[in-house]
């Protein structure tokens, strides 16, 4: 790999805070949306909808599963930042 394939590699890394709120694209054309919590761990909200939205209601919709993701796979271009909104104490447990 040359240093310019590196360099291009690197610069689509990205850092990820707790806070962070992710757009999933599902295969189906709809969206799902995760929080980034402490340790890796997202927190994906039981809703999916067609269009693209950051809104704090977002984070107020009942969370449907925790996961632990690999942090290669956080810190790439995946899954893109749509907001930021503090994650309260009970949910970073």
């Amino acid at each position: 790999m040359t240093s310019s394939a590196n360099s291009k590699k690197l610069s689509r890394r990205i850092k990820r805070v707790v806070g962070d709120v992710l757009k999933v694209a599902l295969g189906d054309g709809s969206f799902a949306f995760a929080h980034v919590s402490d340790h890796g761990q997202l927190l994906v909200y039981d809703r999916q909808l067609r269009e693209e939205l950051f809104s704090p209601e977002i984070t107020s919709w009942p969370i449907a599963f925790r996961v632990w993701v690999f942090d290669s796979v956080l810190k790439s271009d995946r899954w893109p930042k749509i907001g930021y909104q503090q994650l309260p104490p009970e949910l970073l447990e």
